[in-house]
């Protein structure tokens, strides 16, 4: 029963995906729940239309009446071997100078197939999604990351923006996604707080004009009235594109 709902989850951003793979623009997905039990109903916005797709969180209604998680189940497929990547940027360093950061993440599937990246929310990591990459790495070749100061990734001691999660997911795409791969398109997939930092890069000029879609799992809120209203406004102006 409840590896079912494990593969709800996955489904459903299957089937998002799926549309924007059938479309010749952008789209961009949202999911959210007025459901206790799960955090379900989907709309795609694309072209002025909505279509409906339901959703399941990897929760079972008994773990969330008491609170506790229920025992890891059994993966179809084992996640491959984390791989890191050493991010060289001015964050968590002195004035115009660089450090390195080591950023963790993980890849999975046919590199052939479209890319899939996933972004975590506060307090998790790419181990969040670990019922959700072998059902995704069937049909996309699919990437998690740890996002700086979660996981396995480093945590300097600094002062941490949407800023820095917004450039780190821009820099991996740009540094590792699109250096492994011929094919420069990408959809992001990002759960809270990894929601928000999916539609922050996801706008970006830096990028932007590589996303093929933006899914948005539970996000975060606009973390300030101006910067929210901007990121959405170029989002749909990307998505009406012909």
């Amino acid at each position: 029963m409840t590896n079912h709902i494990f593969k709800a989850a996955a489904t459903t951003v299957a089937s998002a995906l799926l549309s924007l793979s059938t479309t010749t623009t952008s789209a961009f997905v949202t999911i959210t729940s007025n459901n206790p039990r799960t955090h379900g109903s989907a709309n795609i916005i694309h072209d002025n239309d909505s279509t409906a797709l339901s959703f399941l969180l990897p929760f079972t209604e008994a773990a969330e009446s008491s609170n506790t998680i229920s025992s890891p189940l059994p993966l179809d497929m084992p996640l491959p071997p984390y791989s890191k990547w050493e991010w060289d940027t001015h964050f968590g360093s002195s004035e115009n100078t660089k450090t390195t950061h080591s950023i963790n993440y993980l890849s999975m599937g046919d590199a052939t197939k479209p890319t899939l990246l996933l972004v975590h929310g506060f307090g998790a990591s790419s181990y969040h999604f670990r019922y959700n990459i072998p059902e995704l790495a069937k049909d996309y070749h699919v990437y998690a990351i740890d996002m700086l100061g979660f996981g396995w990734s480093d945590k300097p001691i600094m002062d941490y923006d949407t800023s820095v999660w917004r450039d780190q997911v821009i820099e991996f795409i740009d540094q590792i996604i699109f250096k492994e791969k011929g094919d420069k398109s990408i959809a992001i997939a990002g759960n809270s707080l990894g929601g928000y930092t999916a539609m922050y890069a996801a706008s970006d000029d830096r990028i932007k004009e590589h996303v093929r879609g933006c899914i948005l799992l539970n996000a975060a809120g606009r973390f300030c009235p101006e910067e929210g209203e901007q990121i959405i406004k170029c989002l749909f102006i990307e998505c009406n594109k012909a």
